[in-house]
Protein backbone atom coordinates (compact mmCIF):
# COMPACT_ATOMS: atom_id res chain seq x y z
CA UNK A 1 0.00 0.00 0.00
CA UNK A 2 1.35 3.55 -1.08
CA UNK A 3 1.83 6.11 2.03
CA UNK A 4 -0.03 9.18 1.47
CA UNK A 5 3.05 10.97 0.34
CA UNK A 6 3.72 8.19 -2.61
CA UNK A 7 0.12 8.91 -3.75
CA UNK A 8 1.05 12.94 -4.15
CA UNK A 9 4.18 12.25 -5.31
CA UNK A 10 5.59 14.32 -2.75
CA UNK A 11 8.96 13.53 -0.48
CA UNK A 12 7.97 13.14 3.44
CA UNK A 13 9.88 16.81 3.76
CA UNK A 14 7.74 18.58 1.44
CA UNK A 15 6.00 22.18 2.56
CA UNK A 16 2.09 22.52 2.35
CA UNK A 17 2.57 24.77 -1.02
CA UNK A 18 4.54 21.78 -2.34
CA UNK A 19 1.93 19.29 -1.41
CA UNK A 20 -1.26 21.63 -2.38
CA UNK A 21 0.79 21.93 -5.84
CA UNK A 22 1.30 18.12 -6.62
CA UNK A 23 -2.40 17.81 -5.62
CA UNK A 24 -3.94 20.38 -7.91
CA UNK A 25 -1.88 18.19 -10.75
CA UNK A 26 -2.59 15.05 -10.27
CA UNK A 27 -6.51 16.02 -9.44
CA UNK A 28 -6.47 18.11 -12.62
CA UNK A 29 -5.49 15.24 -14.33
CA UNK A 30 -7.45 12.09 -12.74
CA UNK A 31 -10.84 14.14 -12.53
CA UNK A 32 -13.70 12.07 -13.30
CA UNK A 33 -15.09 14.92 -15.68
CA UNK A 34 -11.84 14.79 -17.48
CA UNK A 35 -10.76 11.78 -17.58
CA UNK A 36 -12.83 8.83 -18.76
CA UNK A 37 -10.46 6.26 -18.48
CA UNK A 38 -11.30 3.21 -16.19
CA UNK A 39 -9.91 3.49 -12.51
CA UNK A 40 -9.71 7.59 -12.80
CA UNK A 41 -12.29 8.35 -10.33
CA UNK A 42 -10.98 6.00 -8.07
CA UNK A 43 -7.22 7.27 -8.36
CA UNK A 44 -9.13 10.71 -7.90
CA UNK A 45 -10.62 9.94 -4.38
CA UNK A 46 -7.50 8.48 -3.45
CA UNK A 47 -5.31 11.32 -4.34
CA UNK A 48 -7.92 13.66 -2.73
CA UNK A 49 -8.21 11.90 0.66
CA UNK A 50 -3.64 11.66 0.40
CA UNK A 51 -3.61 15.36 0.67
CA UNK A 52 -6.71 16.16 2.90
CA UNK A 53 -4.85 13.49 5.54
CA UNK A 54 -1.45 15.40 4.83
CA UNK A 55 -3.34 18.93 5.10
CA UNK A 56 -4.59 18.31 7.99
CA UNK A 57 -2.28 16.54 9.77
CA UNK A 58 0.25 19.91 9.24
CA UNK A 59 -3.02 21.70 10.47
CA UNK A 60 -3.63 19.93 13.45
CA UNK A 61 0.56 19.73 14.50
CA UNK A 62 0.80 23.79 13.65
CA UNK A 63 -2.49 24.67 16.33
CA UNK A 64 -1.19 22.24 18.71
CA UNK A 65 2.73 24.11 18.14
CA UNK A 66 0.54 27.56 18.93
CA UNK A 67 -1.94 26.66 21.66
CA UNK A 68 -1.00 26.57 25.31
CA UNK A 69 -1.05 23.58 27.13
CA UNK A 70 -2.69 24.73 29.87
CA UNK A 71 -6.45 25.07 29.94
CA UNK A 72 -7.45 29.20 30.23
CA UNK A 73 -9.74 30.26 32.57
CA UNK A 74 -13.72 30.21 32.26
CA UNK A 75 -15.24 33.82 32.24
CA UNK A 76 -17.97 34.06 34.52
CA UNK A 77 -20.39 34.50 31.63
CA UNK A 78 -19.11 30.72 30.29
CA UNK A 79 -19.69 29.63 33.73
CA UNK A 80 -22.85 30.85 34.17
CA UNK A 81 -23.90 29.08 30.52
CA UNK A 82 -22.51 26.03 31.63
CA UNK A 83 -24.35 25.86 35.28
CA UNK A 84 -27.81 26.93 33.02
CA UNK A 85 -26.90 23.82 30.20
CA UNK A 86 -26.47 20.83 33.05
CA UNK A 87 -29.20 19.16 33.04
CA UNK A 88 -32.03 18.76 35.72
CA UNK A 89 -31.18 16.63 38.52
CA UNK A 90 -27.33 17.10 38.39
CA UNK A 91 -25.37 18.59 41.61
CA UNK A 92 -25.09 22.18 41.89
CA UNK A 93 -28.43 22.50 39.65
CA UNK A 94 -31.58 23.97 40.43
CA UNK A 95 -34.78 22.48 39.54
CA UNK A 96 -37.61 25.17 38.47
CA UNK A 97 -40.74 25.24 37.14
CA UNK A 98 -41.23 26.82 34.04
Amino acid sequence: MKSHWQILGVPENASTEDIKKAYRQKAKALHPDVNKAPGAAEQFIEVTEAYLYLTERRYTRLIKKVTPTRKRKMTDEEKREAYRERPAGMPGCVMRNG
